[in-house]
C-alpha cells in the first residue's frame, strides 16, 4: 500500500482508540438497547434511494460523452461505494470510472473528468448548508474555519475545471512548454489525457444541465439529512431537527480528512462533534454512528458485491485497478474502451470551442 493509505489507517486507529477511552460502555449499550429498528430500516431504504439518485445525477453528467442507462451507472456506483468501504485509499471514484468504461463507449479519463465534477457540486452543496446553519445556529469556531476551508478548497477546483474547459487552446501551449524538457512520449501521453478529461467537462458549457445536475445534488444532499432525522428519531433523542444539519455538515467535514477504508473513526467522531453541541454525551453519540454506520455500510457492500458479480469482477480484481490507478497513468483504463468514444468527446468540445 502506499505512504497515503498507511497514514488513513493510522488515522482511523488513533481515533478510535480515543474514542474506546472516553466513552462510558454501559451509557453506550442502554442507548442501543433503546433504537427502534422500524426507524432504522426506513433510514435503510432511503440509503438505498440515494444510490439511485447518484446514479441518475451522473447520467446527467456524463450524457455530452456517451449515453448510458441508469442501471448500468446504479452498478457502478454501488461498486465504487463497496470498494470505498474495503479497500484502503478511497479507490471507489476511480474504480467505479473504470468499470463504465469496460462496457461503455466513454474512455477512463472522460468519465473520471464527470466524477470530479461530480464532487464539486457536493462540495457547493456542502458550502450552501454551511451558510444555512451558521445563520441558524452557532457553530464553534473549528466547525466553521473547516467549512470555509473545504468552501475555498472546492471553489478552487471548481474555476480550475471552468477556466480548462473554456480556455484549453490557450492553456494547452503553455503546458506543452512547461512539459518541453520530459521525453515525447510522456509529454504526448499527458496532452492526450488532458483532452479525454477535456472532453468529460462538456457539461460545464451546458447551462441546462448543470442546472439540473444542482437540482439533483440539492435533492440528494436534503435525502441525506433526512435520512440523518430519521435515525435521530430512532433513538428518541430530545434535539431540535437542526440537529440532522448540523449532523450532515460535520459529517461532510469529517470524510475529508484521510481515514482507513469506509470512513472509519471519522465517522465516529463527526458524529460525537455533531450531536455534542446539542448536549447529547460522547458515548450515546457514538451508538448512534455504530449504527448509522452500520446501516451505510451493508447496504452499500452487499449491493456492490451484487453488482460486482454482474461485471464479472472479484475483489482481488478491484484491488488491482486501485493500484493500478495510483502507479499508472490513466491511459491504460482508456485503452479498455473504444477510442471512438474520446474523438467523440473531442470534436464534439472543438465545435463548442
Amino acid at each position: 500500500m502506499k505512504l497515503g493509505s498507511w497514514i488513513g489507517i493510522a488515522v482511523s486507529i488513533v481515533l478510535l482508540v480515543v474514542l474506546v477511552r472516553i466513552v462510558n460502555l454501559d451509557e453506550m449499550l442502554a442507548a442501543l438497547r433503546t433504537v427502534d429498528y422500524l426507524y432504522v430500516l426506513l433510514a435503510v431504504a432511503l440509503v438505498v434511494a440515494t444510490f439511485w439518485l447518484k446514479a441518475v445525477r451522473w447520467r446527467v453528467l456524463l450524457a455530452p460523452v456517451g449515453a448510458v442507462s441508469t442501471t448500468d451507472l446504479f452498478s457502478a456506483v454501488t461498486i465504487g461505494m463497496m470498494a470505498n468501504n474495503l479497500l484502503p485509499a478511497r479507490a471507489g471514484e476511480v474504480i467505479r470510472a473504470v468499470v463504465v468504461g469496460r462496457h461503455q463507449r466513454i474512455g477512463f479519463s472522460a468519465a473520471f473528468a464527470t466524477v470530479v465534477v461530480e464532487r464539486v457540486f457536493d462540495g457547493l452543496m456542502v458550502l450552501v448548508l454551511l451558510v444555512v446553519v451558521v445563520v441558524a445556529i452557532p457553530l464553534p469556531d473549528e466547525i466553521r474555519i473547516g467549512g470555509w476551508m473545504s468552501a475555498f478548497l472546492y471553489g478552487g477546483i471548481l474555476a480550475g475545471l471552468l477556466a480548462f474547459s473554456f480556455f484549453r487552446r490557450w492553456i494547452e501551449p503553455w503546458l506543452a512548454l512547461l512539459l518541453g524538457p520530459f521525453p515525447a512520449a510522456f509529454r504526448n501521453m499527458v496532452l492526450g489525457q488532458l483532452d479525454r478529461f477535456a472532453s468529460g467537462l462538456l457539461i460545464l458549457r451546458d447551462p441546462r444541465r448543470i442546472a439540473a445536475s444542482l437540482v439533483l445534488s440539492a435533492l440528494l444532499w436534503v435525502l441525506f439529512g433526512v435520512i440523518l432525522e430519521v435515525f435521530l428519531r430512532a433513538f428518541a433523542l430530545e434535539i431540535p431537527p437542526t440537529a440532522s444539519a448540523v449532523l450532515l455538515l460535520t459529517t461532510a467535514l469529517g470524510v475529508t480528512v484521510p481515514s482507513g477504508p469506509a470512513y472509519v473513526g471519522l465517522i465516529q467522531w463527526a458524529f460525537v462533534i455533531g450531536l455534542g453541541i446539542f448536549g447529547v454525551s460522547e458515548s450515546v453519540a457514538l451508538g448512534i454512528s455504530l449504527v448509522f454506520h452500520a446501516a451505510n455500510f451493508l447496504p452499500n457492500t452487499l449491493l456492490g458485491l451484487a453488482f460486482l458479480g454482474r461485471e464479472s469482477l472479484g475483489l482481488g480484481q478491484l484491488a488491482s485497478m486501485a493500484r493500478t490507478s495510483a502507479h499508472t497513468p490513466p491511459a491504460a483504463a482508456d485503452e479498455a474502451a473504444p477510442p471512438a468514444a474520446d474523438q467523440a468527446g473531442e470534436a464534439d468540445l472543438a465545435r463548442r470551442s
